[in-house]
């Protein structure tokens, strides 16, 4: 997955503003507690930490947007052994939103979430 993506009005989408550590709001929380989004070379990274073990789900590239209005976004995709994410994240009002679509191996149904993070 390409890190710099379509940014509306042409160019690479900069995800530098959105670098460094981001806690989700709702402490409570089954799926991701935080994420760090960081630059490595040319390419931007996630790591995310779950809630339950293992809390380490590694790092994964991104795919940087911006949407019409110039806010940043991205999309980014975890295949852990029994569960597929795939993290669509966006920006509003100074907070990151992640809709998480999760699809487990063992039949299940699939499951959505929608959590939101400040910047720690």
């Amino acid at each position: 997955m390409a890190a710099q993506e379509a940014r509306a009005g042409g160019g690479p989408a900069d995800l530098t503003p959105l670098l460094g550590t981001w806690v989700n709001s709702h402490a409570e929380t089954e799926w991701l507690r935080r994420f760090v989004l960081a630059r490595r070379g040319d390419a931007f990274v996630l790591r995310a930490e779950g809630a339950a073990p293992p809390h380490d789900w590694g790092e994964v590239e991104v795919a940087a947007y911006t949407d019409n209005l110039g806010e940043l976004a991205f999309l980014a995709v975890y295949d852990r052994p029994g569960l597929h994410s795939v993290l669509a994240a966006n920006t509003n009002k100074g907070l990151v939103v992640i809709a998480a679509f999760h699809r487990f191996a063992d039949g299940r149904p699939g499951f959505l979430c929608r959590e939101f993070y400040y910047r720690e």
